[in-house]
C-alpha cells in the first residue's frame, strides 16, 4: 500500500500521505463510479462549459476541454463527487485547485475554489465540503489512468446537475 501511495504522488508530483491511503473508503469499478459519482456545485450552479471538442469562435480552431465548467454564487460550497484522498492543495491564480484519489486510477481535479478546507493526505467522504467558491466558475475533471472522461456522463441520475443539464438540451 505504501508503494501505490508512492507511486500515486509520484505520477502527480504531488505530496501524499501513506497512511492517510490505508484509511479511506474509496470508489471501486467503474460501474461503482458510474452509479455514485454527484455533482460537486449546488443545484443553482449554471453550467457554463463542457467537456469534449469546441471550435473557438475567433480563431476557427477546434479545441479539447477536459473539465465541466460551472457559475456559481461566491461562498457556495463545493463538495467531492466521490470519497477520496486528498492528494493536493494549491493555490492558484484562479483559486485553490484540490485533487482527489478514488483509487484505481481515478482522480478527480476542482478548480477556482476561493478557499480549500482540506489537506493533502486527509480522507474525505462524498458530498464532504472541500471548500467554497470565489464567485469564478468551478471546474471540475474527472481522469481514469491518465485518460480524461466526461464527468456529466458518469453523474448520476438522482444527482441536481443531471436535471440542470436536460432542461437546457
Amino acid at each position: 500500500m505504501r508503494l501505490r501511495a508512492f507511486l500515486l504522488a509520484a505520477a502527480m508530483l504531488l505530496p501524499v500521505s501513506c497512511d492517510a491511503m490505508a484509511g479511506c473508503s474509496l470508489a471501486g469499478t467503474a460501474e461503482d463510479v458510474a452509479q455514485a459519482l454527484m455533482s460537486p456545485v449546488p443545484a443553482a450552479a449554471v453550467q457554463t462549459g463542457s467537456f469534449g471538442l469546441k471550435r473557438d469562435p475567433v480563431s476557427g480552431l477546434v479545441m479539447v476541454s477536459t473539465e465541466v465548467r460551472w457559475r456559481v454564487l461566491p461562498g457556495s460550497s463545493v463538495r467531492a463527487a466521490l470519497s477520496g484522498t486528498v492528494l493536493s492543495v494549491r493555490e492558484t491564480q484562479t483559486g485553490y485547485l484540490i485533487v482527489l484519489d478514488h483509487r484505481d486510477g481515478l482522480r478527480s481535479v476542482y478548480r477556482g475554489l476561493g478557499t480549500g478546507q482540506v489537506r493533502a493526505g486527509t480522507c474525505v467522504e462524498q458530498d464532504a465540503e472541500l471548500g467554497r467558491a470565489n464567485g469564478r466558475e468551478i471546474a471540475f475533471s474527472l481522469m481514469r489512468n491518465g485518460q480524461y472522461l466526461d464527468p456529466m456522463s458518469l453523474i448520476s441520475e438522482s444527482s441536481h446537475q443531471v436535471r440542470l443539464r436536460k432542461l437546457a438540451e
